[in-house]
């Protein structure tokens, strides 16, 4: 991310079934998060809550798995004298790695994020995103004081669209953005038949294994980490995470397991790839992946 409350209406609990407790990271940690709110219309930004850590992070040995390739498996994953072969053995490596750190690990020691307040126009929402380099920042309800999702590009696109389909004259149009609320987004979805985008989050305490899981399972580019406060109970939005940190973790911390990985990415399956054969009827020459022209509308 840039990477990166008015009511007292009590938050509904935080349904979390992976959540085993309080989080807790390092105290050398200072994470500063920037909420911008709808009471700053003038204001593209407003500092918010240091949240500052006081136990220390778990210190986690680091292990490597011995276990042996699945007899099912699509490779021949044993190597001579019935060892795994280097690329599956450094792939083990790297998921007991990814095991033993948890999804908070990812971060550096100091680091800042934007939150933007639901009741915040899309207009000084896109101000802040171009003005901080950001194309998504996760959204803070201060009605109900929770956790209300993520602003994505695709929001803005679907704005887009309905404003094309919906609106009589680009005045009427320009109008209206001025003082669209990011919380009637989701109307906007209602209106274009789009199903709500699902709110996937995880405990930054839990390991980051389970965190890429969920990142693969969910076809999400970020994941953010949801803790709740010890003393009020309130969500937090500590930090999102993202394919790119994690990449960077791993290919910080495991450069050696990375150099036995000479599978190449065709055999393994992974990647979209021209079929030489498309279906009878397809008159695309790339299927089955979609492209588009200068001259597309």
């Amino acid at each position: 991310m840039a990477d990166d409350p008015s009511s007292t209406v009590e938050p509904a609990p935080l349904q979390d079934a992976t959540s085993s407790g309080p989080f807790s990271p390092t105290s050398a940690v200072a994470a500063t998060a920037t909420l911008v709110t709808a009471t700053s219309p003038n204001q593209s930004t407003a500092t918010g809550n240091v949240m500052s850590p006081t136990t220390p992070r778990r210190h986690t040995t680091r292990r490597f798995s011995q276990k042996r390739g699945r007899s099912n498996s699509s490779f021949n994953t044993l190597g001579s004298g019935g060892h795994l072969d280097p690329h599956h053995e450094a792939l083990q490596k790297i998921r007991q790695f990814l095991k033993g750190r948890s999804a908070f690990d990812v971060f550096p020691l100091s680091y800042r994020f934007i939150i933007f307040d639901t009741k915040l126009t899309v207009k000084h929402a896109l101000a802040t995103m171009n003005q901080h380099g950001i194309v998504s920042a996760p959204l803070y309800d201060s009605k109900q004081w929770k956790f209300a999702g993520m602003l994505t590009l695709i929001d803005i696109i679907h704005l887009i669209q309905f404003y094309y389909l919906k609106a009589e004259t680009f005045e009427t149009a320009t109008s209206d953005v001025e003082t669209f609320k990011i919380e009637s987004l989701r109307n906007i979805e209602k209106d274009l038949s789009v199903p709500p985008p699902p709110l996937y989050f995880i405990h930054p305490s839990r390991p980051l294994f389970e965190a890429c899981k969920l990142l693969i399972q969910s076809h999400a580019r970020r994941l953010p980490l949801i803790d709740l406060d010890s003393e009020s109970g309130l969500e937090l939005i500590v930090s999102v995470l993202t394919q790119y940190r994690v990449l960077k973790f791993v290919s910080t911390n495991c450069a050696k397991e990375i150099s036995a990985l000479n599978y190449s990415l065709r055999s393994l399956g992974i990647g979209t790839y021209v079929d030489p054969k498309p279906p009878a009827g397809t008159d695309n020459p790339y299927y089955p992946i979609a492209t588009a022209s200068m001259e597309s509308t």
